[in-house]
Protein backbone atom coordinates (compact mmCIF):
# COMPACT_ATOMS: atom_id res chain seq x y z
CA UNK A 1 0.00 0.00 0.00
CA UNK A 2 2.79 2.40 0.89
CA UNK A 3 4.44 1.92 -2.51
CA UNK A 4 1.14 2.69 -4.27
CA UNK A 5 -0.16 5.31 -1.84
CA UNK A 6 -0.18 8.14 -4.39
CA UNK A 7 -2.21 5.99 -6.82
CA UNK A 8 -4.67 4.79 -4.18
CA UNK A 9 -5.08 8.19 -2.50
CA UNK A 10 -4.34 10.87 -5.09
CA UNK A 11 -3.96 14.45 -3.89
CA UNK A 12 -6.95 16.69 -4.45
CA UNK A 13 -6.56 18.71 -7.63
CA UNK A 14 -6.00 22.41 -7.08
CA UNK A 15 -8.79 24.75 -8.11
CA UNK A 16 -8.22 25.85 -11.71
CA UNK A 17 -7.69 29.54 -12.43
CA UNK A 18 -11.07 29.79 -14.15
CA UNK A 19 -12.91 28.66 -11.00
CA UNK A 20 -11.09 31.15 -8.79
CA UNK A 21 -11.68 33.95 -11.28
CA UNK A 22 -15.41 33.25 -11.62
CA UNK A 23 -15.79 32.93 -7.83
CA UNK A 24 -14.16 36.34 -7.37
CA UNK A 25 -16.46 37.88 -9.99
CA UNK A 26 -19.46 36.34 -8.23
CA UNK A 27 -18.38 37.85 -4.91
CA UNK A 28 -17.78 41.29 -6.39
CA UNK A 29 -21.22 41.21 -7.98
CA UNK A 30 -22.84 40.02 -4.75
CA UNK A 31 -21.33 43.01 -2.97
CA UNK A 32 -22.73 45.32 -5.62
CA UNK A 33 -26.22 43.79 -5.45
CA UNK A 34 -26.30 43.84 -1.65
CA UNK A 35 -25.26 47.49 -1.62
CA UNK A 36 -22.20 46.87 0.56
CA UNK A 37 -20.19 49.20 -1.61
CA UNK A 38 -21.00 52.78 -0.60
CA UNK A 39 -19.54 54.39 -3.73
CA UNK A 40 -22.00 53.60 -6.53
CA UNK A 41 -19.51 54.86 -9.15
CA UNK A 42 -16.81 52.47 -7.99
CA UNK A 43 -15.84 49.70 -10.43
CA UNK A 44 -16.02 47.30 -7.50
CA UNK A 45 -19.78 47.80 -7.68
CA UNK A 46 -20.00 46.65 -11.30
CA UNK A 47 -18.74 43.52 -13.01
CA UNK A 48 -17.79 45.54 -16.05
CA UNK A 49 -17.71 49.17 -14.92
CA UNK A 50 -14.65 51.35 -15.20
CA UNK A 51 -13.04 54.40 -13.72
CA UNK A 52 -9.89 55.74 -15.27
CA UNK A 53 -6.58 56.11 -13.42
CA UNK A 54 -7.79 54.60 -10.16
CA UNK A 55 -5.29 51.74 -9.88
CA UNK A 56 -7.67 50.06 -7.44
CA UNK A 57 -6.51 46.96 -5.61
CA UNK A 58 -7.90 44.74 -2.89
CA UNK A 59 -7.45 41.31 -1.37
CA UNK A 60 -10.14 38.62 -1.14
CA UNK A 61 -9.70 35.68 1.21
CA UNK A 62 -10.96 32.29 -0.03
CA UNK A 63 -10.64 28.64 0.94
CA UNK A 64 -10.33 25.46 -1.09
CA UNK A 65 -11.23 22.32 0.91
CA UNK A 66 -10.02 23.93 4.13
CA UNK A 67 -6.86 25.46 2.67
CA UNK A 68 -7.11 29.24 2.80
CA UNK A 69 -5.47 31.54 0.29
CA UNK A 70 -5.53 35.24 -0.55
CA UNK A 71 -6.40 36.56 -4.00
CA UNK A 72 -4.84 39.92 -4.84
CA UNK A 73 -7.25 41.74 -7.16
CA UNK A 74 -6.25 44.69 -9.31
CA UNK A 75 -8.84 46.52 -11.41
CA UNK A 76 -7.74 47.93 -14.76
CA UNK A 77 -9.20 50.88 -16.66
CA UNK A 78 -10.71 48.63 -19.37
CA UNK A 79 -13.16 46.88 -17.07
CA UNK A 80 -11.00 43.81 -16.41
CA UNK A 81 -9.08 42.39 -13.47
CA UNK A 82 -5.65 40.96 -12.72
CA UNK A 83 -5.83 38.24 -10.06
CA UNK A 84 -2.82 36.78 -8.24
CA UNK A 85 -2.74 34.04 -5.59
CA UNK A 86 -0.03 31.63 -4.50
CA UNK A 87 1.87 30.86 -7.74
CA UNK A 88 -1.11 31.48 -10.03
CA UNK A 89 -2.25 34.45 -12.09
CA UNK A 90 -5.49 35.09 -13.95
CA UNK A 91 -6.02 37.92 -16.42
CA UNK A 92 -9.77 38.56 -16.66
CA UNK A 93 -11.37 40.48 -19.52
CA UNK A 94 -14.98 41.21 -20.54
CA UNK A 95 -16.68 39.87 -17.40
CA UNK A 96 -20.46 39.54 -17.53
CA UNK A 97 -23.06 38.36 -15.05
CA UNK A 98 -26.68 37.45 -15.73
CA UNK A 99 -28.47 35.92 -12.78
CA UNK A 100 -26.27 33.05 -11.60
CA UNK A 101 -24.40 32.78 -14.91
CA UNK A 102 -20.91 34.28 -14.69
CA UNK A 103 -18.73 34.50 -17.79
CA UNK A 104 -15.43 36.09 -18.75
CA UNK A 105 -12.27 35.64 -20.77
CA UNK A 106 -9.73 34.17 -18.32
CA UNK A 107 -6.13 33.99 -19.54
CA UNK A 108 -7.40 34.28 -23.10
CA UNK A 109 -10.03 31.53 -22.82
CA UNK A 110 -13.77 32.18 -22.66
CA UNK A 111 -15.26 30.47 -19.62
CA UNK A 112 -18.75 30.37 -18.18
CA UNK A 113 -20.35 28.73 -15.16
CA UNK A 114 -23.44 28.76 -13.01
CA UNK A 115 -22.27 30.26 -9.70
CA UNK A 116 -24.52 30.01 -6.65
CA UNK A 117 -23.85 31.48 -3.21
CA UNK A 118 -25.05 29.16 -0.45
CA UNK A 119 -24.08 30.28 3.02
CA UNK A 120 -20.31 30.71 2.97
CA UNK A 121 -19.85 28.52 -0.12
CA UNK A 122 -19.74 29.46 -3.79
CA UNK A 123 -20.88 26.50 -5.91
CA UNK A 124 -19.64 26.56 -9.51
CA UNK A 125 -21.19 24.28 -12.15
CA UNK A 126 -19.72 24.03 -15.65
CA UNK A 127 -18.98 21.39 -18.26
CA UNK A 128 -16.06 20.05 -16.23
CA UNK A 129 -18.22 19.40 -13.16
CA UNK A 130 -18.88 20.94 -9.75
CA UNK A 131 -16.41 22.98 -7.69
CA UNK A 132 -16.81 24.70 -4.34
CA UNK A 133 -14.98 27.79 -3.15
CA UNK A 134 -15.49 28.81 0.48
CA UNK A 135 -15.44 32.25 2.05
CA UNK A 136 -13.62 31.72 5.37
CA UNK A 137 -15.45 33.00 8.43
CA UNK A 138 -13.19 34.88 10.88
CA UNK A 139 -12.82 33.06 14.21
CA UNK A 140 -14.54 35.88 16.08
CA UNK A 141 -17.62 35.41 13.87
CA UNK A 142 -17.95 31.64 13.86
CA UNK A 143 -20.62 31.73 16.54
CA UNK A 144 -22.80 34.18 14.62
CA UNK A 145 -24.34 31.92 12.00
CA UNK A 146 -27.48 33.34 10.44
CA UNK A 147 -30.86 31.83 11.24
CA UNK A 148 -31.49 30.90 7.63
CA UNK A 149 -28.25 28.94 7.28
CA UNK A 150 -28.34 27.23 10.71
CA UNK A 151 -32.07 26.43 10.91
CA UNK A 152 -32.87 25.46 7.34
CA UNK A 153 -31.57 23.65 4.32
CA UNK A 154 -32.16 25.44 1.01
CA UNK A 155 -31.74 24.46 -2.62
CA UNK A 156 -28.45 25.83 -4.03
CA UNK A 157 -30.02 26.07 -7.50
CA UNK A 158 -33.06 24.95 -9.51
CA UNK A 159 -33.30 21.18 -9.59
CA UNK A 160 -35.13 17.98 -8.69
CA UNK A 161 -35.29 16.21 -5.33
CA UNK A 162 -33.97 12.69 -5.87
CA UNK A 163 -34.06 11.40 -2.29
CA UNK A 164 -35.03 12.64 1.18
CA UNK A 165 -33.21 10.75 3.94
CA UNK A 166 -35.08 12.19 6.95
CA UNK A 167 -38.56 12.73 8.36
CA UNK A 168 -40.01 15.25 10.80
CA UNK A 169 -38.98 14.56 14.39
CA UNK A 170 -35.77 12.74 13.45
CA UNK A 171 -32.53 13.69 15.19
CA UNK A 172 -29.62 14.51 12.89
CA UNK A 173 -25.95 15.35 13.27
CA UNK A 174 -23.96 18.13 11.66
CA UNK A 175 -22.86 17.24 8.09
CA UNK A 176 -25.30 14.32 7.89
CA UNK A 177 -26.66 13.86 4.36
CA UNK A 178 -30.31 14.92 4.49
CA UNK A 179 -31.34 15.43 0.87
CA UNK A 180 -29.98 14.43 -2.53
CA UNK A 181 -30.77 16.72 -5.46
CA UNK A 182 -30.15 16.47 -9.18
CA UNK A 183 -29.28 19.68 -11.00
CA UNK A 184 -27.60 20.20 -14.36
CA UNK A 185 -27.16 16.39 -14.60
CA UNK A 186 -25.11 16.38 -11.41
CA UNK A 187 -25.86 14.99 -7.95
CA UNK A 188 -25.87 17.43 -5.03
CA UNK A 189 -25.78 16.17 -1.45
CA UNK A 190 -27.32 18.64 1.00
CA UNK A 191 -26.04 18.19 4.55
CA UNK A 192 -27.20 19.31 7.98
CA UNK A 193 -25.62 22.64 8.97
CA UNK A 194 -25.63 21.60 12.64
CA UNK A 195 -26.94 19.01 15.11
CA UNK A 196 -30.68 19.20 15.69
CA UNK A 197 -34.11 17.74 15.07
CA UNK A 198 -36.00 17.86 11.79
CA UNK A 199 -38.91 20.26 12.30
CA UNK A 200 -40.37 20.09 8.80
CA UNK A 201 -39.71 18.51 5.42
CA UNK A 202 -41.32 20.60 2.70
CA UNK A 203 -40.56 18.51 -0.40
CA UNK A 204 -40.63 14.82 -1.30
CA UNK A 205 -38.59 12.83 -3.81
CA UNK A 206 -39.51 13.77 -7.37
CA UNK A 207 -40.40 17.38 -6.56
CA UNK A 208 -38.96 20.23 -8.60
CA UNK A 209 -37.54 23.08 -6.50
CA UNK A 210 -36.33 26.58 -7.25
CA UNK A 211 -33.09 28.07 -6.03
CA UNK A 212 -33.22 29.07 -2.33
CA UNK A 213 -36.38 27.04 -1.69
CA UNK A 214 -36.44 25.83 1.93
CA UNK A 215 -36.41 22.04 1.74
CA UNK A 216 -35.82 21.07 5.37
CA UNK A 217 -36.22 23.06 8.59
CA UNK A 218 -34.26 22.27 11.76
CA UNK A 219 -34.82 23.02 15.43
CA UNK A 220 -32.56 22.50 18.45
CA UNK A 221 -32.64 19.09 20.06
CA UNK A 222 -34.40 19.06 23.42
CA UNK A 223 -32.24 18.29 26.43
CA UNK A 224 -32.89 14.84 27.78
Amino acid sequence: IQDNYSDLFPAKAKLPARSVALAVLKLLNAERVSGRGSDKASPWNSASGSRLSDGLTRTIRLSDAGTEFSVFVEYDDKGGYLLKWDDDTAVVHSPSISGDTVAAHVNGEYVSATCTLLGDDIHLFDQSGHAVVTIPVPQYATGAASTSSSNSLTAPMNGKIEKVNVTAGQKVLKDQALVIMEAMKMELVLRAPRDGVIAKVSYAAGALVNENAVIVELEPAKAE
